[in-house]
């Protein structure tokens, strides 16, 4: 008997096996009569199916429609069909396979992906699909009825499947099943979410953001609803992430060998969603680095915000990590608020893996850690450590040497020690055969346990010597150690040996040089390595080919932090060798920056810049070492330029804090001593002042103004001008800061006296106050005056081709036009200064201009264009910190989301930025935002609670002149549309009220779940 096959998934499909569709059907209802039958357990009463086909027609007619039906289905499959002459069943004894019946089974095995799989391949559309039957109303909800049974399984079943692709990381065959999900159900948000992060994660940004315009015009088409907030939200971290340069891991000098067990394993722990710190622990030398990168590169892709490298190995102490994380983020610390709070907050909603690299020396930084992870879920960390970080958190993953083969093993070449031997040592020696050198080879891997450094250092030998003579000279260097050290781990045993082995090797030029290159930090180069270590070329040629340093692609040297410290411990062995050559480190560097101007003009700067980037860990050395030594004369020299740098990459706690150290160290001099040289208080003056500088980015507002007066009393008395000059400009931008503007034009005015006394020496900075006394005349309204000013700085930068005084001037001279309302000239210079501090590397200041460009758009009613600019703005001071910048962004936001009549928007907004000027205690921040909060209840109808407000600008004297105006224009509607004993009654309420006090209730009593005045951040 031959068996039939029945497809009612989709297009009614009967065939027999290995046979074409069945057709001869007399009718369609004939074949709709067959699959009722197939799919329902019967028998079934004839006159119950005649009326469940020909409900419409009479008893008789139905009856005979009925007959006529079931002779066809007699002829046609006689077999399958069970018909006597009152009932009709479908013969299961019969051979048949029937895909809605295999469809429910396989459902039912919810933890059975193959099950599933089949499942979802055989639903192919809506159960018996494009069967239309005339006058047969019950047949018809009975199709209804189990579409909507099957669709919901298939769906399930869709959502089951993806969700288990994505949790195993197979993303492609995720987004097939999500895809198929959303043809099911279009309006599936869920399942749009799932696709977007699913292509984000495949590095297909662009589609993921397309795919979140396709559920919008959904959303709206089909449900006539927006999307969840948790879908924007998604669909603004891959905006942004698309935004970022992705990361470059550091490259490798030699080929990754085998251990794809152990990298798998890696990868399988750290995508399990419960790890989110491991650590791989294990000795020096053992391949704990190589690993990481090695399983970081497999699965960059699957962290939205991608991998990032953070070498800690040259690191002195736990708290500098979050400041060299910072550095591996290219997160600039630029703003108020201390930079690890900063960090944290910018890592909250990133999704990233951060592989901390040497983490051993820095084990009471482990809580760091846990702050991290605690703030931040979507962030994973990957540790490599010679100690376990011994945390709750923590997944621990210990790293052996490589496998390497027993005495007795058929084909020793297979394993992963032998096979790395072999490619370095044919990289050495192109000539090398395994096959004559095998068991010198094998003695070998088995003497240093299969440790790579080991197999590295090893095989660097055999340009000279063959594999038995070094075999020879290690196997007497173990010995020795193994009697000299019985309590020494015998992996530890081993790679000691083979570094004293290599040691052994040297002549007493390369020992001397190579315990001398121990004092260098994140590497060298040859011009360094000469005078500091007195290197020749030949001795650096001789280090290279025994793999004891890397001569890298850029042409610096670097060497092995396990290899440094083994260094380092011979050079101390010879005290004052030591000394002399830390001597030579620390004036090298400090010569190195004072030779130095950050100041040369447009973008001549940079080549400086990308040096003291490079030299930092050595320049951070040398500085530590001058003031161990309290060689005050190397911190002159160096402090200028290194305190520019460190205020230009944004790492002012690092400012503050090599500052404070010498400061320090200054005092201990004066208590030991009673007595400080002239250039000892030069020194403490302009320490003062950089301190002073490094606490205001900070948000230390006072400690600030404590360190600047101070710098300024010392600098008067020592006839110090220009330091005087620049403590006189940060007290008037202090003063500023705090609606204080009369008492900061006098600073200013006094600071532009004393650079013009020193010539060409104080231009540079005579032109930085320029512009700040014309934001100063701008904010008084004295637009005649601000313009003045401003272009006087303007022509200074363009003599000196100074690409930051010319972008902070066309910037003020943009805030300048939009205050007289001509709205083209101030677009033209916003972008003009856009160009101008992108062209220079300053991102605080593109996040100004954008600001400045989205408020532009808002006021000719581009609002669209407004929220875009003005969100990208505010992004970019969120990642820097700068809490006083996301407070102008978020006035202007408040204000174009009013204009949109997105009211509840607008208020979340400008609470916010009155909660964060109210942090910063910002007075003409508190007072702009309020303003915009004014305007929004007065659009509201809640004229009674605007005015009430508003009487707060118009009294205090730190309101802008352009605030003030914008108010009175406020208070001229409010009071055309109130009676007059409300208008008397709210100003009763709010006369002599305090700022603060008011702000503070404004809080309390509008709790959330403005233009800005284009405020231009001030420069010393």
């Amino acid at each position: 008997m031959r068996g039939i096959r029945i497809r009612l998934l989709g297009m009614v499909h009967v065939e027999r096996e290995g046979r074409d569709e069945i057709t001869g059907f007399v009718s369609s209802k004939a074949l709709a009569l067959f699959c009722y039958l197939a799919v329902n357990e019967g028998p079934y009463p004839r006159p119950v199916l005649a009326g469940l086909l020909w409900g419409d027609k009479s008893e008789r007619a139905a009856q005979v429609n009925l007959r006529r039906v079931l002779a066809n289905l007699r002829r046609l499959l006689p077999t399958h069909l069970i018909i006597t002459r009152t009932s009709v069943a479908f013969n299961r004894k019969a051979p048949y396979r029937l895909d809605v019946e295999e469809f429910e089974n396989l459902t039912r095995r919810h933890d059975d992906i193959a099950a599933l799989e089949r499942a979802v391949a055989l639903y192919r559309g809506h159960f018996m699909e494009g069967l239309k039957l005339r006058g047969a109303p019950e047949f018809e909800e009975w199709i209804r009825v189990l579409d909507s049974r099957y669709h919901s399984l298939a769906v399930d079943s869709l959502h089951r499947l993806a969700d288990h692709y994505t949790a195993q990381g197979d993303f492609n065959r995720a987004i097939f099943h999500v895809e198929r999900l959303l043809e099911l159900e279009p309006w599936c948000e869920e399942g749009h979410r799932l696709k977007m992060w699913l292509l984000a994660h495949t590095g297909r940004h662009n589609a993921a953001l397309a795919q979140y315009t396709t559920c919008c015009r959904i959303l709206e088409r089909d449900l006539g609803v927006k999307p969840a907030a948790e879908t924007t939200a998604l669909y603004e971290r891959i905006r942004a992430a698309r935004s970022l340069t992705p990361p470059v891991l550091p490259p490798q000098p030699t080929p990754f060998v085998g251990r794809e067990e152990e990298v798998k394993s890696i990868i399988r722990r750290l995508m399990r969603p419960d790890c989110c710190l491991l650590t791989l622990w294990g000795p020096g030398g053992v391949g704990k680095t190589r690993l990481a990168l090695r399983a970081s590169k497999l699965i960059h892709h699957r962290f939205l915000h991608g991998v990032y490298f953070v070498p800690l190995a040259d690191l002195s102490s736990p708290s500098l990590i979050p400041t060299a994380v910072a550095r591996a983020l290219g997160f600039a610390s630029y703003g108020d608020g201390r930079l690890n709070g900063k960090l944290i907050n910018y890592l909250r909603d990133k999704e990233l893996l951060l592989v901390l690299d040497n983490f051993e020396h820095l084990i009471g930084g482990a809580e760091w850690v846990v702050e991290v992870l605690s703030a931040a879920p979507e962030v994973k960390i990957l540790v490599t450590s010679r100690e376990r970080l011994r945390l709750r958190w923590e997944e621990v993953f210990e790293v052996g040497g490589m496998e390497v083969p027993g005495v007795d093993e058929a084909r020793p070449e297979d394993f992963d020690s032998v096979r790395l031997f072999i490619e370095l040592a044919r990289r050495v020696r192109p000539d090398f055969s395994f096959a004559r050198e095998k068991e010198a080879v094998l003695r070998m891997c088995r003497l240093v346990e299969g440790l790579p450094l080991g197999i590295d250092l090893l095989t660097a030998e055999m340009q000279d010597h063959t594999c038995n003579e070094i075999l020879e000279d290690m196997s007497r260097s173990l010995i020795s150690l193994r009697s000299a050290t019985r309590d020494m781990a015998e992996r530890h045993r081993s790679l000691q040996a083979t570094f004293d082995h290599s040691w052994s090797l040297l002549g007493e030029e390369e020992r001397k040089v190579f315990r001398r290159l121990s004092v260098f930090r994140g590497g060298f180069d040859k011009r360094a390595a000469g005078e500091i270590c007195e290197a020749s070329p030949k001795a650096l040629r001789v280090l290279v080919a025994k793999s004891l340093i890397r001569h890298t692609p850029s042409g610096r040297y670097e060497m092995l932090e396990v290899l440094r410290q083994y260094a380092a411990e011979k050079l101390r062995a010879f005290p004052q060798d030591e000394a002399i050559t830390r001597d030579r480190h620390s004036a090298y560097y400090a010569l190195m920056l004072g030779e130095m101007n950050l100041e040369t003009g447009l973008g001549k700067e940079q080549e400086a810049i990308e040096r003291i980037e490079i030299e930092s860990e050595n320049i951070r050395a040398a500085w530590d070492w001058a003031v161990i030594r309290r060689r005050n004369d190397l911190l002159q020299q160096a402090l200028t330029t290194l305190a520019l740098f460190y205020q230009l990459q944004g790492w002012f706690q690092e400012g503050k804090e090599i500052c404070e150290g010498a400061l320090r160290m200054i005092q201990d001099m004066k208590a030991e001593t009673g007595y400080l040289s002239r250039a000892d208080d030069r020194l403490r003056a302009n320490l003062l002042l950089w301190k002073g500088t490094f606490s205001y980015h900070l948000g230390l507002y006072q400690e600030a103004e404590e360190a600047i007066i101070a710098s300024h009393s010392l600098a008067e008395r020592l006839g110090e001008e220009y330091v005087a000059a620049a403590a006189l400009n940060w007290l008037g931008i202090l003063n500023d800061m705090q609606g204080e503007y009369e008492e900061g034009r006098r600073f200013f005015v006094q600071s532009i006296e004393l650079y013009r006394r020193l010539g060409k020496r104080g231009l540079v900075r005579l032109a930085y106050v320029l512009n700040n006394l014309g934001i100063t005349e701008r904010i008084l309204g004295d637009y005649a005056a601000a313009e003045r000013y401003t272009r006087e700085g303007l022509d200074v930068g363009r003599r000196l081709e100074d690409g930051r005084i010319m972008a902070r001037a066309v910037q003020n001279l943009g805030i300048i036009a939009r205050c007289r309302e001509d709205y083209a000239a101030a677009r033209k210079f916003y972008r003009e200064s856009l160009e101008l501090f992108r062209m220079v590397g300053e991102r605080w200041g593109e996040a100004l201009a954008l600001g400045n460009i989205g408020e532009m758009a808002w006021r000719l009613g581009e609002y669209e264009e407004a929220v875009r600019v003005l969100e990208e703005s505010l992004a970019l001071r969120r990642e820097m910190g700068d809490r006083l910048g996301m407070v102008i962004a978020l006035n202007s936001l408040g204000g174009v989301y009013r204009e949109q009549g997105r009211f509840r928007k607008a208020r979340e907004t400008l609470l916010e930025a009155l909660e964060v000027g109210m942090e910063i205690r910002s007075h003409p921040m508190m007072l702009d935002t309020l303003v915009e909060l004014a305007s929004l209840f007065a659009d509201q109808g809640k004229d009674e609670r605007a005015l009430e407000i508003l009487l707060l600008p118009l009294r205090h004297q730190a309101t802008e002149a352009v605030t003030r105006e914008q108010a009175r224009s406020l208070l001229d509607k409010l009071a055309a549309r109130l009676p007059p004993e409300k208008v008397s009654e709210a100003e009763e309420r709010g006369r002599d009220r305090d700022l603060l006090a008011a702000v503070r209730d404004i809080l309390r009593e509008e709790p959330h779940p403005g233009p800005p005045k284009g405020t231009l951040p001030r420069l010393a």
